[in-house]
C-alpha cells in the first residue's frame, strides 16, 4: 500500500489533541528541555521544572514538535502541535 501524507485540507482526523498525544508531547518536550534545549517561553527565576515549562509551552502553543497519526489505510497525517486544539487543559 502506498503511504500518503495529507495536507491540511485533506485531513481526515479531527484537530483535537488526545490525552495520549498530550502526555507524549509533554514527556518528549520535558526530556528535550532536560538535555539543554532552550525553552520557548519566559521562565521566571529558573524555579520551574521541565514539565512545568512544557505545560506552559503547550498552553501558549509554542512547542515545535509534530504529531504523526497513522490511518487504517496505512496513510499518515502530520499535525503540528500548535494546530491542534487541547481540550484537556
Amino acid at each position: 500500500m502506498e503511504e500518503t501524507t495529507y495536507r491540511s485540507f485533506y485531513r481526515k482526523t479531527p484537530p483535537f489533541l488526545t490525552r495520549y498525544e498530550r502526555a507524549k508531547v509533554l514527556a518528549v518536550r520535558a526530556e528535550q528541555l532536560s538535555i539543554g534545549q532552550l525553552p520557548r517561553v519566559e521562565v521566571p527565576d529558573g524555579n520551574m521544572s521541565h514539565l512545568d515549562i512544557a505545560w506552559q509551552e503547550l498552553r501558549l502553543k509554542t512547542i515545535p514538535n509534530c504529531i504523526v497519526r497513522t490511518l487504517p489505510s496505512g496513510a499518515t497525517e502530520v499535525w503540528a502541535v500548535k494546530d491542534l486544539i487541547n481540550l484537556y487543559d
